[in-house]
């Protein structure tokens, strides 16, 4: 057992006059020890040298020990070499199980659980990790030192460039499929038939897979298994109304579909359009004649509004610039016309939220409360967290002072100060979240929220007002003074993952990234493990004084 206080209380041990130790259980003497392998110092038998059976086994004096015994009782270096060794398995195995091949599953899921926490992870991911904790690649491999040990070895940069390597394969390769003309693996029929076998199974899930997607939508899939080969491919389908059409599989999962219905104009568009139609509300499509040369996506005229979709992958920089967004919103202002930018991830994940913002920009609600009628308190950082992350296109935020209005016990509004760290300058506290319930109204709330913040805490405060959906008004009215407008922002976007910039900065990466490499920029290293960029508008940037 190690040597530590509880161990000595645990087992019931007590020290000797001689400095040994004797056990009140078996009244045997004990004695200290440093183990061979490890160092740490334990209490054991007389003659014990380790402190475990791991470290045992790990010592090189016992596992010489070992190997000569095997050597000398079989002539090979491991026991499983043996060909005695193996045949007396099988025997076992026949015996036990009914089958030289069984191999106890249930056991080795057991281990890897024990092990790795989990039964599907294995030898391989560990190395993976080893990889990337230790040169910052989980891919890693040292190309140059393989390449002078085959140099050395094989007269190449691989084994078999070596004439005798090439003669053994060949002739392992005749034995096994017993034909004295092939020269490697692949022209013999067995592999020939697994490589056809595995392409047309890829081609069969590919096949039903698109087909099902298709069938959600209510399209039929009109390719043949046979065109669905490696790659982008065209599919061709039939739409809900009858049209044939195509379009690239890629085309697809951006968002396009039958050209006859819906032309150029993405599905969310045409799902913006009309809700807001079923509202009553007079939609504009497509209009190209306000701020040429651009378009605006859904134009409201009567509250001369305007609403742009940003697919994730057709509004990032690797195909527009990244004051497109900045240059609309800029013309629409010129204009007298506020412009909404919606991010696909938002419409997709966060539907109910935009609709919220949208319609509060119409001054349509569900629910008006007055603020009068509502108690101010400050509340937990779960409460603040679980509000925002129902009610806030952002999500929760980092804030030290949390306030809320309650509107008969209800959580009804918030808002969140902390502290922003300037660059180059002092901390200054920032007015970070003010939010409300989905489709509700609280006339005089932030006003309320603000005056308990203002007349209990000292400093001056900033906030930003996001020119994606916001044009300001709100912090005018709390007594903001305008300060500047910041230049547009970028996001990194992997998928339907929209992540900003700060959580990429080149000094993270190397813990964050499969790939990285330290001689390149943060947004080289970016690129080479898949992730592209999408800017915002800037902000609007107020201070309360």
């Amino acid at each position: 057992m190690l040597y530590n206080e509880e161990n000595i209380k645990l087992f019931n041990v007590y020290k000797t006059k001689n400095g040994n130790y004797r056990s009140k259980a078996n009244n045997k003497t004990y004695y200290m020890h440093n183990c061979k392998t490890c160092g740490i110092c334990f209490i054991g038998h007389k003659t014990q040298q380790y402190c475990s059976h791991s470290c045992s086994m790990n010592n090189n004096l016992t596992q010489e020990k070992l190997k000569k015994t095997i050597m000398d009782k079989y002539g090979v270096e491991y026991a499983l070499q043996s060909s005695k060794i193996r045949e007396k398995g099988n025997i076992t195995k026949q015996y036990l199980y009914n089958d030289v091949n069984y191999v106890n599953t249930k056991k080795a899921i057991k281990t890897k659980v024990n092990r790795y926490g989990n039964q599907f992870k294995s030898i391989i991911q560990k190395m993976r990790q080893t990889k990337k904790d230790r040169y910052g690649d989980c891919n890693y491999v040292n190309r140059n030192k393989a390449e002078n040990t085959n140099q050395i070895k094989y007269g190449g940069t691989y084994p078999l460039a070596d004439k005798k390597i090439q003669e053994k394969s060949i002739k392992t390769i005749r034995k096994k499929y017993n034909n004295n003309s092939i020269i490697n693996v692949f022209q013999t029929d067995h592999v020939k038939s697994i490589i056809q076998k595995h392409v047309k199974n890829n081609r069969i899930v590919r096949y039903d897979n698109l087909k099902n997607i298709l069938n959600l939508e209510g399209y039929t899939l009109l390719n043949s298994v046979d065109d669905f080969v490696n790659g982008d491919i065209i599919l061709k389908f039939m739409c809900p109304v009858g049209h044939i059409d195509r379009i690239t599989t890629s085309n697809w999962y951006k968002g396009s579909r039958c050209g006859k219905c819906f032309g150029n104009r993405s599905v969310a568009e045409l799902e913006i359009s009309k809700w807001l139609q079923l509202l009553n509300i007079n939609v504009v499509e497509n209009d190209r004649s306000i701020i040429k040369p651009y378009e605006l996506d859904v134009y409201l005229p009567e509250h001369s509004i305007a609403i742009e979709y940003n697919g994730l992958y057709w509004h990032s920089d690797c195909i527009i610039d990244k004051n497109y967004h900045l240059k609309k919103t800029e013309l629409c202002e010129s204009s007298g016309i506020q412009l909404i930018h919606i991010f696909e991830n938002e419409w997709l994940f966060k539907k109910d939220i935009v609709k919220s913002v949208i319609l509060s920009k119409l001054g349509i609600y569900d629910t008006k409360i007055y603020a009068r009628k509502c108690d101010t308190r400050l509340i937990s950082s779960k409460e603040k967290d679980d509000f925002l992350q129902t009610n806030h296109l952002q999500g929760k935020d980092k804030s030290s002072i949390k306030l809320g209005l309650f509107y008969n016990d209800e959580l009804v509004s918030i808002m969140t100060f902390g502290k922003r760290k300037i660059t180059g300058g002092t901390p200054k506290t920032e007015l970070i979240r003010y939010c409300t319930k989905l489709n509700t109204i609280v006339i005089g709330g932030g006003s309320k929220l603000f005056s308990y913040y203002i007349n209990r805490y000292e400093g001056n405060i900033i906030t930003y007002a996001d020119r994606r959906y916001s044009d300001g008004t709100f912090y005018g009215k709390l007594k903001f003074v305008f300060n500047h407008i910041s230049p547009p922002c970028y996001y990194y976007v992997k998928g339907y993952n929209v992540t900003h910039r700060s959580m990429y900065q080149k000094h993270m990466l190397k813990n964050k990234l499969d790939i990285f490499d330290e001689t390149l920029t943060e947004y080289e290293n970016m690129i080479n493990n898949g992730f592209r960029r999408i800017w915002d508008c800037g902000n609007y940037v107020f201070e309360f004084k």
